[in-house]
């Protein structure tokens, strides 16, 4: 039986520059990666960091006999995600 994987909700970004807010649908996220979101209102290229963003889980698998646990991780979002001028980041 094949995985399935965790679709990424669309996530909403307030443009550094103009202010305005959009959404988008990311691809991925990865712990290493920073966002860049291009803003669809005044086309300035944005930078989302989302180590702040990142928090730890746990979770836990048992069998008859057996108990193993997983540590990984999940992002916490706000419900409007700041960006940042990628110049200054």
């Amino acid at each position: 039986m094949a995985k399935k994987e965790k679709k990424l909700p669309r996530l909403k970004f307030k443009c550094w520059n103009c202010e305005r807010t959009y959404t988008l649908l990311p691809s991925e996220i990865t712990e290493e990666q920073k966002l860049i979101v291009p803003c669809p209102y005044c086309d300035a290229e944005a930078v989302v960091k989302v180590e702040p963003f990142k928090k730890r889980v746990m979770s836990v698998a048992r069998r008859r006999d057996e108990e193993g646990s997983a540590i990984g991780f999940e992002y916490d979002f706000p419900e409007v995600i700041p960006t940042e001028n990628p110049g200054q980041s």
